[in-house]
């Protein structure tokens, strides 16, 4: 198995197509199959060389279960660790949710190895109380995942087949570390967002949570590719690839040529 070593943690990878480098980082509690049972890889596999990454606390990566282990820094690191692996030294960089929280990290620590940055459902600003990272930690005090499995169902719907048996590999002290490690935003790291120089997408669901801070964001940046999907929350709009990809292909097409040129230059 293709793991990344950062320190003492390994990160799991899987390498799929051929083109300019894509990291493909999915949302909290998944893992990097979701990328390919929701149709992502084979739309975007014959253009780019895509990167999917397991990240830590998920998936086939080590699952510490210290809130210190899943500092941002951390994270980026974990991509950083992969890239250099791979002999990547820039790269298109797609997140949801978590994974976009991870991206946002990369323009703050790391904005060297990005080419373009493209984030859904997820906002560089610090919440409230009443925010989904605090209701994520009261649901995961519960610690037996089956009983999380329920209590989620129970407020979002039932869950496919797939998206349950991936749901329960899950450990839930690693995801209650990693929760309570993303409850506040680094302090700048919306300024680093605004000053990262990178083309930027941004898409969320209209009735998703993080809606307003993901326009408020968009609006605070010049040249930025923003899209709303009407109707949709937040768990629904990262499954509805068919809605997603058009966008993230017209906007990787230009991101790319414009480096691309520029290279040139």
């Amino acid at each position: 198995m293709p793991y990344a070593y950062n320190g003492g943690t390994r990160i799991y990878y899987r390498v799929i197509g051929e083109g300019p480098a894509l990291v493909m980082q999915h949302g909290f509690t998944s893992s990097l199959d979701h990328w390919v049972e929701y149709g992502y890889t084979c739309q975007l596999a014959d253009d780019y060389r895509l990167i999917l990454i397991d990240a830590r606390g998920h998936g086939l990566s080590d699952k510490p279960h210290s809130v210190e282990s899943y500092k941002l820094e951390h994270r980026v690191q974990d991509v950083i660790s992969v890239l250099d692996k791979e002999d990547i030294q820039t790269a298109n960089f797609h997140g949801y949710s978590m994974g976009g929280r991870i991206g946002f990290g990369m323009a703050q620590f790391a904005a060297g190895r990005l080419k373009s940055l493209i984030v859904g459902g997820m906002h560089p600003y610090s919440s409230d109380d009443d925010s989904p990272s605090n209701r994520w930690s009261k649901i995961l005090d519960q610690e037996d995942i089956e009983q999380v499995a329920r209590t989620l169902e129970a407020q979002s719907g039932p869950m496919g087949p797939a998206h349950r048996e991936r749901f329960l590999r899950n450990d839930p002290k690693a995801l209650l570390a990693s929760i309570k490690a993303s409850t506040n935003m680094p302090i700048g790291i919306d300024i680093a967002v605004t000053r990262a120089e990178r083309p930027i997408m941004l898409y969320v669901g209209e009735d998703d949570d993080y809606s307003v801070g993901v326009r408020r964001l968009a609006n605070s940046l010049d040249g930025c590719k923003f899209v709303s999907f009407p109707g949709l929350k937040h768990l629904e709009v990262s499954r509805k690839s068919a809605c997603v990809i058009p966008h993230l292909k017209s906007f990787l097409k230009v991101a790319n040529a414009d480096r691309s040129e520029k290279a040139m230059n």
